[in-house]
């Protein structure tokens, strides 16, 4: 079966914790598929799924990452819309429903990760503020949606990269928009290489207003011609021709609207990344109970250390374990 695929990131511009890159990709029929575009895998599993965060029918909300955090609301955690729509869909694929975030990250490939960190072992119980059978019934109804519709899903993966590693990262010269794109990259390489059909989507977000990506693609494929089929401001598409396979490539500004695997690879990198961030957040407060909490965006950053300075003494921190260089 033609195989569907989107990636994202999350924590791209903030100043503490990490930077998490996801991918999900989904087995598809292949009438579903066309050479102008992939499946809207919205309208095919509209009876399990929706891009409101608040659906009356109990459908999992799958969206930009950007529109769900907080949107459970004012008592619920703000990453709950999130984590119900990233456990469901992992559950649906027959996984257990972890226990913790590090048998998350280990579901999702996303280990091992540098522990340099003292927070880094603190492990976080879950889900956060989501009903275990609530997860359990969401999976199921999806899992028999799809069947019916013949689509699955294929596999759910992530990177987290602590900010120790950013900064090695930076140190060795390597420009920041780079690193989750190389990321995205190897996930995207190894889906290609597992691939039963000739056919493969790959749906990236465009990167940082980036227009142009043909020099990109041949330095991660070096052997495989490529097809430059646009270059727009909204839309670069190309295609490639690898091991026989006929590749579709495509970074489209908001292409978390456009595409379900791509806004389900932005909920994965989102909540992993704010369950690095509740570690983060235990840890200091068990050192000072009066520290409040921070999310690691630049502004709250800033106040969080100036907050924190004597915590930090106190640990022993240095700078290049808590603050991006970059």
């Amino acid at each position: 079966m033609p195989l569907y695929a989107g990636f994202d990131e999350a924590g791209y511009g903030p100043l503490l914790g990490p930077m998490a890159i996801g991918c999900t990709a989904w087995n598809c029929p292949s009438s579903s598929w066309s050479d102008s575009s992939p499946p809207n895998l919205w309208k095919a599993l509209s009876h399990a799924v929706c891009r409101r965060p608040a659906d009356k029918r109990g459908r999992i909300a799958i969206a930009d990452s950007k529109t769900l955090k907080g949107k459970g609301g004012a008592e619920r955690h703000p990453a709950a819309m999130m984590e119900r729509g990233v456990l469901s869909a992992l559950c649906a694929m027959g996984t257990l429903l972890p226990e913790d975030d590090h048998a998350l990250a280990v579901a999702l490939g996303a280990v091992p990760i540098p522990a340099a960190a003292p927070w880094h072992p603190t492990q976080v119980a879950f889900p956060l503020d989501t009903d275990r059978a609530d997860i359990g019934l969401a999976a199921h109804t999806l899992k028999q949606v799809a069947k019916k519709a013949n689509f699955s899903l294929h596999s759910m993966r992530a990177t987290v990269l602590p900010v120790d590693l950013l900064n090695d990262s930076f140190d060795r010269g390597i420009s920041k928009p780079s690193i989750p794109f190389s990321a995205a990259l190897e996930m995207a390489t190894a889906l290609i290489r597992e691939a039963t059909d000739d056919q493969v989507w790959l749906a990236f977000d465009r990167q940082g207003g980036k227009m142009l990506y043909r020099d990109d693609l041949a330095r991660a494929f070096p052997t495989t011609k490529i097809r430059i089929e646009t270059e727009t401001p909204l839309e670069s598409r190309y295609e490639l021709r690898v091991d026989g396979r006929v590749i579709k490539v495509t970074f489209t500004v908001g292409a978390e609207s456009q595409h379900l695997p791509t806004a389900l690879a932005s909920m994965t990198a989102k909540y992993l990344r704010e369950l690095w961030m509740e570690r983060f957040n235990r840890f200091f407060h068990a050192v000072d109970e009066n520290l409040r909490p921070t999310a690691g965006y630049v502004e709250d950053g800033r106040r969080f250390l100036v907050d924190a300075e004597n915590a930090i003494a106190k640990c022993g921190l240095v700078e290049r374990e808590l603050v991006r260089s970059r």
